[in-house]
């Protein structure tokens, strides 16, 4: 069992889409602008990769967005650590 900074995985998330989630008792947005049903994975990063995510892709978004922390423990779902295509970098997707 991972305890360390790989424990945690960080979804950025808009927050209605969150909220709407939480009254649906189902998260099925995989990023922005894109659903897991769509995707087939919900997009996933390292504590070390959020802000550059964040920067890259909601810089023009003007919805209030929220940074959640995902036990990987407590997920029901597998986690793959990936490259994206054409990418270097592994992310967590779930």
């Amino acid at each position: 069992m991972k305890t360390g900074p790989e424990a945690y995985i960080f979804h950025i998330a808009v927050v209605a889409e969150w909220e709407a989630a939480a009254l649906a008792g189902e998260y099925r947005v995989s990023t922005l602008g894109a659903t897991l049903d769509e995707v087939g994975f919900i997009h996933g990063s390292f504590r070390q990769q959020v802000e550059r995510i964040g920067s890259i892709h909601y810089a023009a978004v003007v919805a209030p967005v929220t940074v959640l922390r995902i036990d990987r423990h407590r997920l029901s779902s597998p986690v793959r650590v990936e490259k994206l295509e054409g990418g270097s970098q592994l992310f967590p997707h779930i």
